[in-house]
């Protein structure tokens, strides 16, 4: 038996969410799992999830990105990713592959996984809100309670508390792209943090003001007593799980041939909104790099 990780992208859009759903479905309700299940299964990779350990490495919800999705399971077959690739839809593919060890669990052996959020710029930011969103980002870095910022439930056993061991941002032409790093996120946690950061900037919210505001909802004593004053979430066609980054032990391979869609057969995959757009072009340009260190990758391989 071999034990394989795939490293997954897809453009969530027409996906109901990441995880497989249980029950009679009809041709329509597509979910990441699912698919990639029934594609192991058409091309003799495994008989059943339960039988051949499929896991994910994480969830997504509705109408998110990713680049680096990942899932493993177990196979008597040596693995051909572009078998796989040629039988799944156009906005969805496997980019990166590893041969793993049989105990080895990915979900649990993450280091840290990377969400990047693509928000359109609605005019021009002035110079003093775009320093309030670096002290924003200041603040919640580290390790804090983000049930004000999350889904959380309350009657449910699961920590609240979160370690963000990066946040930053970076303005483009016509978007800023937001960057969060952790091991770990609550349900809904960037959506939500996104939010907040979003009514800042519409609001040009004074800079203490904003900052009080943020402090405020990671404290303790008024988390207890609002738990109800949460944020909403802020639409999901604009985030995109960006990297899972594991141990080196972990050798990661790329095909040459990647199979990342190109943009015209994704024209009809999303519906022009401008964070999908910003989003999905950001993991298409990727791709392109990928691919090219790809092929120079087995350029090397052949010539030794």
């Amino acid at each position: 038996m071999f034990h394989y990780l795939l490293k997954v992208w897809y453009i969530g859009t027409k996906f109901l969410g990441s995880q497989r759903l249980s029950g009679k479905l009809n041709a329509m309700d597509r979910t990441v799992e699912g698919e990639i299940i029934e594609v192991l299964k058409k091309t003799n990779y495994i008989t059943s999830a339960r039988n051949n350990r499929f896991k994910a490495g994480q969830r997504t919800d509705r109408g998110v990105h990713a680049r680096e999705a990942m899932f493993s399971f177990i196979s008597k077959r040596k693995l051909y990713v572009n078998i796989i690739n040629d039988q799944l839809g156009s906005d969805i593919g496997i980019n990166h592959w590893a041969k793993i060890e049989p105990k080895a669990y990915p979900r649990h052996d993450c280091e840290w996984k990377e969400y990047r959020y693509f928000l359109p710029k609605i005019g021009k930011i002035s110079k003093k809100t775009m320093e309030t969103l670096r002290l924003i980002l200041e603040e919640i870095q580290g390790t804090h309670n983000f049930t004000l910022f999350s889904k959380t439930d309350a009657t449910k056993n699961k920590s609240p508390y979160i370690t963000l061991r990066k946040c930053t941002f970076e303005e483009m032409d016509n978007y800023l792209v937001f960057k969060f790093q952790s091991q770990s996120f609550l349900w809904q946690q960037i959506r939500r943090t996104m939010n907040f950061i979003n009514k800042i900037i519409v609001n040009e919210t004074p800079r203490e003001k904003a900052l009080q505001k943020v402090r405020k909802r990671l404290k303790e004593n008024y988390i207890k007593s609002n738990w109800d004053d949460r944020e909403k979430p802020l639409l999901a066609d604009g985030l995109v799980l960006w990297k899972a980054k594991l141990p080196d032990s972990y050798e990661i391979h790329s095909e040459p041939k990647l199979q990342w869609r190109r943009r015209e057969r994704l024209e009809p995959v999303f519906h022009r909104k401008r964070a999908q757009i910003y989003a999905i072009e950001s993991i298409l340009k990727d791709a392109d790099v990928q691919e090219e260190k790809a092929i120079q990758i087995r350029k090397k391989r052949v010539n030794r």
